[in-house]
């Protein structure tokens, strides 16, 4: 079967149409990962600068983090023998739970727009979102939100 110059450009319209469709689904599934299971925390811009060629130039940012650390498993009072003043004031401080310490402090690269590269400076924060298995590996949370 010969295929003329009409069907060859429509075939390859519509393998690009997919093709673009299934890597937007890919991207959209994975910012939905990021959103449901990601861990947000404040990070600090360390610089920002621009890759590429004057034509198509790509912009990133370098910033800095803490990621969250483990929970610090809490001991339920002893109160035999306390009065019932005491226990009262150890049931308080039960209640009390210290949620999460200092993680690592990491450092990591992330790509942002021409706006984003003329907004943020040097030592500006900003709401970045990770995955636990994969700290470097960052989204900043309004390009996902």
């Amino acid at each position: 079967m010969k295929m003329n110059l009409k069907n060859i450009v429509f075939t390859s319209v519509g393998l690009l149409v997919v093709g673009l469709g299934i890597i937007i689904y890919l991207a959209k599934k994975e910012d939905a990962i990021f959103l449901k299971e990601g861990i947000r925390v404040k990070a600090s811009v360390l610089s920002t600068y621009k890759n590429g060629t004057r034509k198509s130039p790509s912009y990133m940012m370098d910033i800095a983090m803490f990621t969250q650390g483990d929970s610090i498993p809490t001991v339920k009072t002893d109160t035999t023998g306390k009065s019932a003043s005491e226990k009262k004031i150890d049931e308080i401080f039960d209640k009390i739970k210290i949620k999460t310490t200092m993680g690592d402090y990491v450092t990591t690269s992330v790509s942002i727009g021409r706006a984003e590269y003329s907004k943020y400076k040097s030592g500006d924060t900003l709401t970045v979102v990770y995955l636990k298995e994969n700290p470097k590996k960052v989204k900043i949370l309004s390009h996902i939100d």
